[in-house]
């Protein structure tokens, strides 16, 4: 059964429900799935801490300015040299 065809049914069944303890209980439920799809861990920072998208495009956002701001980056090669030769230091 495709998604439009369940949605379909659904509706089907919410229209015949007579009780209203029933549809809280269907209304919590749907909101606590908006909830934590905008609550999802999509990243994590470099010290181990969970972010949530708004948190990442946030974080995103800092990192840009502060660059356009003028703060020191470093290329993929500086970055690997640095890593690989950390052991002659």
């Amino acid at each position: 059964m495709d998604i439009q065809a369940t949605k379909l049914e659904l509706i089907k069944m919410l229209m015949e429900v007579d009780k209203v303890s029933i549809l809280q209980e269907i209304k919590e439920v749907l909101r606590s799935e908006a909830n934590f799809a905008s609550e999802e861990i999509v990243a994590y920072t470099t010290k181990g801490e969970a972010l949530t998208k708004e948190q990442y495009i946030r974080s995103l956002k800092e990192i840009s300015e502060e660059i356009k701001n003028g703060a020191q980056t470093f290329s993929s090669e500086e970055v690997l040299e640095y890593v690989l030769n950390q052991d002659k230091r």
